[in-house]
């Protein structure tokens, strides 16, 4: 039986480490980009997991992922509170798109930044009103969602 140690990760989603038990470094402001730190959800109250250490097994060279909801409560932690507020912002700007088609592709973000049963229909809802937005929105919408999704769902969107 393994144990999860308690990840450190910055409001905006960079992770300071993935095993706060031995870390010895700054704790309370991410040296990236200024912002304050936490090790736990501010929902729950639940520590974020890192790393998993299982006696007797090495494991080098492998980083533990930031999660993007807590794995006790399910509420989305701040980072991912922020990149989603921030793409349906950006589809905002786009002033000439109808109602309709930003509400579908707003809906299908969350399903595209992690892989749910609902993923591959949030692709084609992508796929087919993207098209509608500005070059702007559009162009911004594809390099927020290259930085943000996972590998499946860059294939299906960008090949």
């Amino acid at each position: 039986m393994g144990r999860y140690y308690t990840q450190l990760v910055c409001m905006n989603g960079h992770q300071i480490t993935d095993r706060l038990e031995t870390f010895t470094g700054m704790k309370n402001f991410c040296s990236d980009c200024g912002s304050k730190t936490i090790s736990c959800c501010q929902q729950c109250n639940s520590p974020i997991s890192g790393d998993y250490e299982v006696p007797g097994v090495v494991s080098i060279g492998f980083q533990t992922a930031t999660p993007s909801y807590c794995s006790n409560c399910g509420n989305s932690f701040p980072w991912t509170k922020k990149l989603l507020d921030s793409a349906v912002e950006l589809l905002a700007l786009d002033t000439n798109l109808d109602i309709t088609t930003r509400e579908l592709i707003k809906n299908a973000l969350p399903d595209l930044i992690v892989d749910t049963p609902a993923t591959n229909l949030a692709v084609a809802k992508y796929q087919t009103y993207i098209g509608r937005t500005s070059r702007v929105v559009k162009d911004a919408m594809h390099n927020w969602l290259v930085d943000v999704v996972s590998e499946s769902v860059k294939k299906s969107l960008f090949s």
